[in-house]
């Protein structure tokens, strides 16, 4: 019965936003598999003051390689890229690598109340962005 409850609708109102932020993460992912690095699809989520860390990995080392896989651990700066466009700037960069892409999925693992007043998806994107 549980399961038919609109995200939301019960007590867990986090649960809402985080179906708004998945349901844009989806947009881009499938923007992502179409014509990489659809930098459009995510433009029209992110807020123009947002505060993110650079994407170029500051430290880099391969934790496992066989089989056809290869795991690799980034470290990144602590420094922040502060605005929109630098940010897309950086995810340029970093996805140039794929020009295709058969897999894109993002999903979210928890979502957590940071203010009182209401959120709308775009400020719990910008709080994710700037925690990360």
């Amino acid at each position: 019965m549980l399961r038919l409850v609109a995200p939301g609708a019960d007590a867990f109102v986090t649960e809402k936003y985080a179906s708004e932020i998945a349901r844009l993460l989806n947009d881009w992912a499938q923007a992502l598999k179409t014509a990489p690095p659809a930098l459009s699809a995510l433009a029209n989520f992110l807020h123009p003051s947002l505060e993110g860390t650079p994407l170029a990995s500051s430290q880099e080392s391969v934790v496992r390689s066989g089989g056809g896989i290869e795991v690799t651990r980034r470290r990144f700066a602590a420094n922040t890229t502060k605005n929109r466009e630098r940010f897309l700037d950086e995810m340029k960069k970093y996805l140039a690598p794929f020009v295709h892409m058969q897999t894109a999925e993002f999903e979210i693992t928890g979502v957590k109340e940071i203010t009182e007043s209401p959120l709308t998806p775009r400020r719990i994107v910008e709080a994710i962005l700037q925690k990360k």
